[in-house]
């Protein structure tokens, strides 16, 4: 169920890849690495799909 609220909230980033790269490190890293590299990544991923 995650891609439908991602859709709605991001529709420059592509869903299929949004959920991969949010669950990914969830399951290797802390969650205080994990939401640093959460918004680091979807910041990166924002400014590559603004160009």
């Amino acid at each position: 169920m995650p891609r439908s609220p991602l859709q709605g909230r991001g529709p420059k980033i592509s869903p299929g890849r949004t959920p991969l790269l949010i669950t990914t490190p969830n399951a290797l890293t802390p969650p205080s690495t994990f939401s640093t590299l959460t918004s680091a990544t979807l910041a990166v991923l924002d400014l590559i799909f603004n160009l």
